[in-house]
């Protein structure tokens, strides 16, 4: 039996097993003819010549040269890869795919019927990259790095075994401000994060994390749509909604109001209640004691960092809550609460009689420094005493 002297080890072909190369002049069994003529040298430089740069449907392809056709070239093995590639020059790919067309398609498109379509590993996390060398890695300048399509699972699934590590790290880098993680869904989950042991979710960098808002106000309408206990979302005006209940559309309630014209966010009671004014002659309060506030005029009392007994409201707090008392006018008078800096509200936070203690209930917006103003249409001391505030 005459043995076919081509190398089909070294050679990738178009997947079809016939001795004629469409596009060249030569067959296999003439090869085996030249070579019995001419011997090892001549078969050296047929085989050269057997193998055009370039190639065409159906030529040979070898590596290095290049292929022009237009068919698909399929490589097929019942053992370990069907194609591996493998370089050793620093920046360069193993497999490389390229797309040019200008409707859209993939550089390297995987498909798998029971395992993985595309699987990247980075056995070694040093060289180039250093600790950030990827198994996969997405680049592109005007779209999606990695786009993960699915109908019935995860188009995209990370997992990492390594202690506080990610499944799926994103990273923004630009200049302009971008999304590390962008998501997004028409009707499910645009995320899902699972850890069994640390976080589903980390912001780091900046620590910012922002939700969109969705187009109407209030809570979410929509009865077609199943929602979880736990969920949240930013109505239209920007305000905070949170589910507490599970349904179509759910149970919500807010936790905190969005424009910026308001006081935003949710109420905080102390462990237990601080004065932090008080006007009586030896009172021991932080503010003002022994300074009644005089009729017609007004006081401005900090309320955020006061510490009494360890309690405090803290910096940032956008509102008090908390009751307020006149003792000892010396006429029937009212007094009004409001923010430091803004203009004076013609409204009463409380109505006093003469000589007799009276108190309120309140909550005050306060200023950006924390601080609210008082004032008094007759001479009468203050007392006030907060409860919680609104953060």
């Amino acid at each position: 039996m005459t043995t076919d002297p081509v190398n089909d080890d070294n050679l990738v072909t178009d997947g079809t097993d016939g001795d004629q190369a469409s596009g060249g002049s030569w067959t296999r069994r003439g090869l085996i003819a030249g070579v019995a003529a001419a011997g090892a040298g001549a078969a050296a430089g047929l085989l050269g010549a057997a193998t055009p740069v370039g190639a065409a449907n159906g030529d040979t392809i070898t590596v290095g040269g290049s292929f022009t056709g237009s068919a698909t070239t399929t490589v097929t093995t019942t053992a370990e890869s069907a194609l591996a590639g493998v370089t050793s020059a620093d920046t360069w790919s193993g497999i490389a795919g390229s797309d040019n067309s200008s409707g859209g398609g993939q550089g390297v498109f995987g498909v798998s019927q029971h395992g993985i379509g595309v699987w990247g590993v980075n056995p070694d996390p040093s060289g180039l990259l250093g600790t950030d060398v990827a198994g996969v890695v997405g680049d592109s300048n005007s779209s999606s790095g990695v786009l993960g399509l699915s109908s019935s699972s995860a188009g995209v699934l990370g997992k990492s075994s390594g202690a506080h590590q990610s499944g799926v790290g994103g990273y923004d880098t630009s200049t302009g401000g971008g999304w590390g993680v962008y998501a997004s869904s028409e009707h499910g989950t645009g995320l899902g994060a699972v850890s069994t042991s640390g976080l589903d979710i980390e912001a780091a960098g900046t620590g910012r994390f922002r939700q969109e808002a969705q187009a109407t106000a209030g809570a979410p309408p929509q009865s077609d749509v199943a929602y979880f206990a736990g969920e949240q979302v930013r109505d239209a005006l920007g305000a905070m909604y949170l589910c507490v209940e599970s349904g179509s559309p759910g149970t919500w309630v807010r936790v905190a109001t969005g424009p910026s014209a308001y006081a935003s966010g949710a109420s905080c009671l102390l462990p237990t209640p601080i004065r932090l004014l008080d006007t009586r002659p030896n009172a021991t309060a932080p503010d003002h004691p022994g300074t009644p506030v005089t009729g017609d005029g007004k006081i401005t009392v900090p309320i955020t960092g006061q510490s009494v007994g360890g309690v405090s409201i803290p910096a940032g707090a956008v509102a008090v809550i908390g009751n307020v008392t006149a003792v000892n006018a010396v006429a029937h008078g009212y007094l009004t609460l409001w923010p430091d800096g803004v203009t004076q509200p013609e409204t009463s936070s409380i109505n006093f009689p003469a000589t007799t203690s009276v108190a309120n209930g309140v909550t005050v917006a306060l200023s950006t420094e924390g601080k609210m103003e008082i004032y008094a249409s007759q001479t009468t001391d203050v007392i006030f005493d907060a409860t919680g505030f609104i953060a």
